[in-house]
Order: C-alpha cells, then structure tokens, then sequence
C-alpha cells in the first residue's frame, strides 16, 4: 500500500474520487470516533454509514481502509473525505498554537475550505477558480455591510483572510480570466476605507497596522501592487511622527534603490513607489524645510520633479519652474519619451503665465502633433484647448497662412494612435481635405468616425469607401466576427440611403463566396 502526505494526498488520488470525498467533508459528512495511538477511527455518512480507519505517522499515512464496497481503486471517497477532514483538523490546530490558543477566525476557515475545495486536484482549474471567487465575493458582501455598519473588526476579520489567502491560491491557480484579483482588490479597498475612517477605534487600528508589517515584512503579496499596498494602508494608519518614522524605517531598508540593469524595472517601481510615500508621510509629520530638502535631492522620481514645479509655479517663481521641466525632457527624453510631453505641458502652461507667445505657439503645436489634443491640470482644473489657445495667440489675422503650414506638419505625423489632422480639418471645415484624408487610410474606422460630418456632400463617395473596406476585408479574413463587421458596414450604407448598393453587394457577395455558410448566415439577417 502507497503511503500518502496528509500535505499532498491528491497526488495519489483520482480526481473524481478526491472531487466526491472534499464535498463529503465540506459538507460535515466525517465524524471522529475515536484515536488510539497511531490510528484514527472515522464514521463517514454516505448511502449507508461506513467506517474509515487511517494509520498516520507524523504527516504520513501508512496504512487506511474503508468497509465499504468500492474496489475500483485503492482510495475510496469515505477515505478521501476521511483526509481532507484531518488536514483541516490539522491546521486548525496549528492556527490555534500560533495564535496563542485564541479561537480561530471562522471566515477564515471558510476561505481555506472553499480553496481546499477549488483546489482538490492540487491545483485549481478555471471553472474551480470562479466557484472560489464567488465565494470570496459573498464574503466580501459581508465584509462591505458590516463596514457601512461601522463595524470595522467584523469587516476586517472577513477582509484579512480573504485577501491573504486568495493570493497565494493564485501559485496554483489558472487565473486566465483574472478573476482571483479581483476579490483581492476588493478586500485591499475594504482594508483601506477602514484605515481612513474617522471613526476607527485605537486597537482595530493597532491590529491593523501590524498585519500590514508583517505582510510586508513577510512579503505576503509578492511581486504585486498589494505589496507597497500594505505600506499604503499602514500611512494612513500614522497618527503621529513617530508612526511615520517607523513607516519610513522599513520603507527604507525594504524598498532600496535598484541598480540600472536589465530587469530592474520592478524595483525602480517599488523604489519610487516607497519614495512617494516617504514624501507623503513627511509633507504630514514634519517640517516644510525638511520636507522641501528631501524632495529636492530625488528629483530623478517624476511625481517629485512634477510636485516642486507645482510648488515653484504657486510660489510664483516661473523661471525655476521653467528649468526644472527643461531638465526633466533632458533626463527622459532617451528611456522615457512618453514622459516628456508631460514637462511640454507644464513649459506651455508656464509660458501662459509669462505671455510667451512664442513658447506659447512652440509646445501648443509639440504637443498637438503628438497626438495630445488638450492638456488637462489635474489640480487646478486647468484646460487647454490647443486649436484655440494658437488661434488665440497667432492672431486671426496671420491665422490662415499659419494654420496650413502647421496642418501640413500635422498630416505628415498623423498616426493610426492620433486623430489630431482630422479633427484640425472638422475645426476649420475643411471637407474636401478630411474626405480625402479618409480615403487614403483604407480603414472603415476612420469613415465610421467621420461619417456625419461628410455624407451631406459625400454620400456616394463614402458609400464606395464602405464597398471597398468590404471586399478588402474578405479578401483577408475568416470568420464570424469578420462577416459581423462587413454586415456592419453594408447596414451603413443602407442608412446612407443606398438600399439599391446593399442589395447589389449582398447578391455579389452570395455568388462570388457561396462555401462560407456564417457569412450567407449573417447576410441573412441585413
């Protein structure tokens, strides 16, 4: 006889013979009878009650047998259930000695049975993973009423376990869906609303604290955003300088900088993540001195380059604002280009300020031409329109001459991401050059897009466009979603008023591709 790990008997085990003996257990179907050294004696409620004795040495069972008549294997269900009971009783123990003899937490148990459950086979399976999410959701519907409540420990209690253990399911769980994050996320967001009321009393606040140390500490939630996460909620948590220093000590020692190699992004993320909230902490605790002096020798981080440009311009001094955001673009243009328009944005918004028609004009037309059709200033609500802060600022009277000279640098660095050249040409009605925009991209997107603006004067026009994106795509693809799209088209051109095309299309079509039985299916239905 096989000896089987009380830790990893399903990989002995049949699956359905495991599936049938986990919902036995969960269901309370095993009783205990009675244990005499290494034997224990279990009754287990089936079609008729049997009797399961297991020999466990340790975490090893030597020796099991059951009186029922199963003999299609070596493991029936009564001893699967028999298992999966004394496991169960065996970390439960185990809780109970770590926690000091404190009766275990019952949500918690049942997050263990569900997981126990989904992953009976030794890991979880994507139909299991999304049984197990819907349990971990009913719990977390718990946890958000006993919130609105006022009941924070209760909330907690269901909050903690769910989010520590739905993550490490997620080790051996085929979570293609992402659904096992989600409850994960929920649970963080309930950890964090609690850290932020008003109302949270000193010990739940305590205990709070200390299981984001230690899951940090511990690196509970890995490579996730969970992680800096618990650091988050532990900031909230400070009610003092001396709970910000104690934050700010292990932000330190756990989140150092990381050195340029390939890689490392992970860890500039979690270096400049820590960093954030360091500055947060101290903008809370201590000095504005102090505070300015650490901001300014980390400059390399963006948000803290993007706060002392803020800091600079609300003080009034624009110059330094000014060279802080040249160097930003010196610093990123090469890793981080996508960054740059960011510091471009803050140069435009500065030369508003100044009446720099010049720079005014320079980033306005930068930043249109890549793509950027307004800039929003999230703390002052700050908008800029760029077409009319360069009418504005060009003057109507020199206008027509600069704006075709610009429209020709825009058309050259229009892309499939940037709409910027077409909606220059709905802002100055140009509709002779959209439409000829449209044609040439050979794209059903653009002419969807534009449709409205151009079938007064262009129906027959765009009626051929649709013709042609039809053939084209056939031409190339297969398949239901395809047809889908084509038949999407053809319904256009019917509401362009040219029935006559759509009937003409539709028969062609049957003719020239009579063995594609989806796409005469979809036709059908025009």
């Amino acid at each position: 006889m096989r000896t089987l790990h009380l830790d990893r008997f399903e990989e002995e085990i049949n699956d359905r013979i495991l599936e049938r003996g986990c919902e036995y257990h969960l269901e309370g179907r095993v009783t205990p009878t009675q244990s005499t050294g290494d034997d224990c004696v279990f009754t287990v409620e089936g079609s008729d009650t049997y009797q399961v004795r297991l020999s466990i040495q340790g975490n090893d069972v030597k020796d099991y047998e059951c009186d029922c008549p199963y003999d299609m294997g070596p493991v029936c269900k009564h001893v699967a259930a028999s298992l999966y009971y004394l496991r169960a009783l065996s970390r439960q123990k185990s809780a109970k000695k770590k926690n000091g003899g404190k009766k275990s937490n019952p949500y918690e148990q049942r997050i263990l049975s569900a997981i126990e459950f989904a992953g009976y086979k030794g890991y979880i399976d994507w139909r299991s993973a999304r049984e197990l999410v819907e349990t971990a959701n009913e719990m977390l519907a718990d946890a958000e009423s006993a919130f609105d409540c006022g009941n924070y420990r209760q909330c907690m209690d269901i909050a903690i376990p769910v989010m520590t253990h739905m993550r490490r399911a997620l080790d051996y769980a085929d979570d293609s869906n992402g659904d096992i994050g989600d409850p994960i996320r929920m649970a963080f967001d309930l950890l964090m609303s609690i850290a932020c009321s008003e109302d949270l009393d000193s010990q739940t606040r305590i205990e709070l604290r200390k299981f984001c140390f230690d899951a940090f500490t511990n690196n509970t939630f890995g490579m996730y955003d969970w992680h800096l996460g618990m650091m988050e909620i532990a900031s909230e948590l400070t009610t003092c300088r001396q709970d910000a220093d104690s934050v700010i000590q292990l932000l330190n020692i756990l989140c150092p900088p990381a050195i340029d190699e390939d890689g490392e992004h992970h860890k500039h993320f979690l270096h400049e993540h820590a960093m954030s909230l360091i500055l947060f902490l101290m903008k809370k605790y201590y000095s504005s001195d102090e505070t300015r002096v650490f901001r300014n020798n980390h400059l390399e981080i963006n948000d803290f380059r993007k706060d002392a440009i803020i800091d600079a311009i609300d003080s009034g001094i624009l110059e330094e604002a000014k060279t802080l955001a040249l160097e930003g673009i010196e610093l990123d243009a090469k890793d981080k280009p996508g960054i740059v328009h960011y510091w471009q944005n803050f140069l435009l918004r500065i030369a508003v300020l100044q009446n720099d028609s010049e720079s005014i004009i320079k980033y306005a037309e930068l930043l249109w031409i890549d793509g950027y059709p307004f800039y929003r200033h999230e703390e002052d609500e700050i908008v800029y329109d760029y077409y009319s802060l360069l009418r504005k600022t060009v003057g109507e009277k020199k206008w027509p001459e600069h704006i075709e000279q610009f429209a020709e640098k825009l058309l050259k660095k229009s892309s499939w991401y940037s709409d910027s050249y077409a909606n220059l040409c709905i802002k100055e009605k140009w509709w002779n050059k959209l439409m000829e925009y449209i044609a040439e991209q050979h794209d059903a997107r653009y002419i969807k897009e534009y449709e409205k603006y151009l079938k007064a004067d262009f129906r027959d026009r765009l009626v051929d466009l649709y013709r042609d994106c039809i053939y084209r795509k056939l031409e190339r693809g297969v398949g239901r979603n395809v047809y889908q799209e084509i038949c999407s088209y053809l319904r256009h051109i019917k509401k362009l008023g040219r029935k006559d095309i759509v009937q003409e299309t539709i028969e062609d079509l049957r003719a020239k591709y009579p063995r594609r039985p989806a796409l005469l299916d979809e036709l059908d239905q025009i």
